[in-house]
């Protein structure tokens, strides 16, 4: 027989209630009987609280988590000469892999993880986007290694600079995984300092040499939601002279909890790229229920670098502005705010200080008290080009001239109430582009029939008539999720690119057969719609274990 422990929740000797654990505990010597806990005691109410008895000699262990991994699989590729060629294969034994990771809880608050010969195989497929700008994509991380405190790491409030991605760890500038030979991190609380520290060593690959990463983080945190804290990036590669370091501080102030300082000052290290190598950063706001009001300035001198980091636009000052007025209505039942915004950018060469581009959007909309909410934006924007612009990045066929351009765009949009059983979202825009027309219509939709389903569909269209030519470029992705138990489910991501006629799949099979321990299945496939050729293919398995000491 299983022995459980009582839960006694004393008030007076004569009331007490017990609760049966069907997990063995040790050296518990007394029995228990169940009886409910009347409604009326709710589980917040502390004063009615009582004392746990019978517990003993409970002991956490060594805090030591070991999860190792297996993997095997059939990768094929198309080479150059139009043949499907095997890159991986279930059949070689130099094809199989395998690898750990490890926890260890140095304090309670202070956490070790390890890694060694990390696999990422089971991490979903980007959502692919389209580019109609001359500025780099952000892809959000998906990896868990990365995933997990990354908020530790998190530097300013964010926008054009994130002086620290982790997407540089471990992924080429297309996407591509790069083999991650091991690293460690390390996250916690000492005190009223959150740290944080990671150290990786990547493989070659290719003509992409060996490269040592090293991110360091620490803020101290004082009165209600302040800090002040300080980053520091690295990377080396084994090529003499291939280096980078970013360095620098940032502050969040925040009193009566509506008003708000942000500023952070960076400096970057590259061979070659000496002097005006510094990015800054300042912004005030004041935000409440009805009103949010901000000024930033930013700027990014020409030859900060950060190469472990993600930058959107170089070489530049920004100053910004944003009112919004979000009256609450208190006597509708159905409309929770209205919204009346303008939101103001003026960007200027870091250098030369001439204008570059400027935007001005005014927003009028309406918040339900469902969080659905109906918008009507309209955007002005000056811009000037440097040099032709080829979109989508990189069409050789469609270019707009260098020169200086005016241009206005209308927007639509609308949310649903993404609590319900059916919930969607969509926007349409139309207006000057360029020296053209742009028209954008987006889609989302969420079904969720019941607890084991949730289907997402997207599609976002794009026509673009400029004098020297026109395109439209269409991406359609679904996600299908099913569980089967708590325990099973499969996740599959299609995903429809029109411009590059490719449609890919991701389809993963998870099956947790012990508590962290995971069976993943994954297949993975990308075709060209026009021949009905595959482009690549991979069957890929991964087990994993946790060992607690």
């Amino acid at each position: 027989m299983i022995p459980f422990t009582t839960l006694r929740f004393s008030n007076s000797p004569s009331q007490e209630w017990g609760l049966q654990i069907t997990r063995r505990v040790p050296r518990i010597n007394e029995e228990a009987h169940w009886s409910p806990i009347p409604q009326r005691y709710g589980n917040f109410r502390m004063s009615l609280a009582g004392t746990l008895k019978g517990l003993e000699n409970i002991h956490q262990g060594r805090n030591l988590n070991v999860k190792p991994f297996m993997s095997a699989g059939i990768t094929q590729s198309r080479g150059a000469d139009g043949h499907m060629q095997t890159v991986q294969s279930l059949g070689r034994l130099k094809d199989y892999d395998g690898g750990a990771d490890i926890k260890y809880s140095i304090t309670p608050s202070l956490t070790l993880d390890g890694t060694y010969r990390t696999d990422f195989a089971q991490v979903e497929a980007d959502q692919q986007q389209v580019n109609l700008t001359r500025f780099n994509l952000f892809f959000p991380e998906k990896r868990d290694f990365f995933l997990e405190n990354t908020g530790t790491f998190t530097f300013g409030p964010g926008g054009n600079l994130v002086p620290f991605f982790s997407r540089r760890i471990g992924l080429s500038a297309a996407g591509t995984p790069i083999p991650i030979i091991g690293g460690a991190r390390m996250t916690g609380q000492v005190n009223r300092y959150d740290v944080g520290f990671i150290a990786m060593k990547t493989d070659n690959l290719g003509l992409t040499p060996s490269n040592n990463f090293l991110v360091g983080r620490i803020k101290r945190n004082f009165l209600r939601n302040s800090y002040i804290g300080t980053l520091m990036t690295s990377r080396d590669s084994t090529v003499s002279g291939d280096y980078n370091r970013v360095y620098g501080t940032d502050a969040h102030l925040q009193f009566f909890q509506k008003l708000e300082f942000d500023s952070y000052v960076l400096g970057s290290t590259t061979p070659g790229r000496s002097g005006r190598n510094q990015a800054r950063r300042f912004e005030t706001g004041w935000r409440d229920e009805e009103f949010l009001v901000t000024t930033e300035y930013n700027e990014v001198e020409p030859n900060f670098n950060p190469e472990v980091g993600f930058i959107r636009r170089r070489n530049m000052k920004q100053y910004s502005g944003e009112f919004t007025y979000k009256p609450l209505i208190r006597r509708s039942e159905s409309i929770r705010n209205l919204t009346f915004g303008n939101q103001f950018d003026y960007f200027a060469g870091s250098g030369s200080g001439k204008i570059e581009t400027r935007t001005n959007e005014t927003t009028l909309g309406v918040i339900f008290e469902t969080n659905a909410s109906i918008n009507f934006i309209i955007n002005q924007t000056f811009d000037r080009l440097a040099e032709p612009l080829r979109i989508p990045s990189g069409n050789p066929h469609v270019a707009i001239p260098q020169g200086d351009y005016k241009f206005e765009n209308y927007t639509g949009n609308f949310t649903t109430n993404q609590r319900r059983k059916i919930a969607g979202n969509g926007a349409y825009s139309w207006g000057d582009f360029y020296n053209g027309d742009h028209k954008q219509v987006a889609a989302g939709l969420t079904v969720k029939p019941n607890y084991h389903l949730t289907m997402n569909l997207t599609y976002d269209r794009n026509r673009v008539e400029l004098t020297n030519g026109a395109f439209t470029t269409k991406l359609i992705g679904a996600k299908f999720i099913y569980g089967f138990t708590p325990r099973a489910f499969v996740n599959a991501f299609i995903q429809y690119n029109a411009d590059t006629h490719l449609v890919s799949s991701n389809i993963r099979f998870n099956w947790t057969h012990h508590p962290l321990s995971d069976l993943y299945i994954v297949y993975n496939d990308t075709r060209n719609t026009l021949t009905h050729e595959a482009r690549e293919r991979a069957f890929i398995i991964k087990l994993t274990n946790l060992f607690k000491f």
